[in-house]
């Protein structure tokens, strides 16, 4: 593997799929929450509010999906070849 496209793109494909998993955790953790307060009947909590509105978790979610685009990008127009 010799073009610098194809470690561009490998270096992109393992960070989206950090920041995917990084989002993903945030957001199985407001799943679960939502769930428990389901199960008990109850409203859902300020906690939950801050969880859901945390800018962190949808930023690493927003991040994986420009990186795979970026991905796209490179295979397509595959720089310096």
């Amino acid at each position: 593997i010799g073009a610098g496209w194809i470690w561009g793109a490998l270096v992109l494909w393992v960070l989206a799929g950090a920041f995917g998993q990084r989002g993903g955790e945030h957001q199985e953790k407001a799943r679960e929450l939502a769930e428990k307060h389901a199960a008990a009947g109850d409203l859902p909590s300020d906690e939950l509010r801050a969880i859901l509105r945390d800018p962190a978790g949808t930023a690493m979610s927003y991040a994986a999906g420009v990186a795979l685009l970026a991905i796209l990008v490179l295979m397509i127009w595959k720089p310096g070849q």
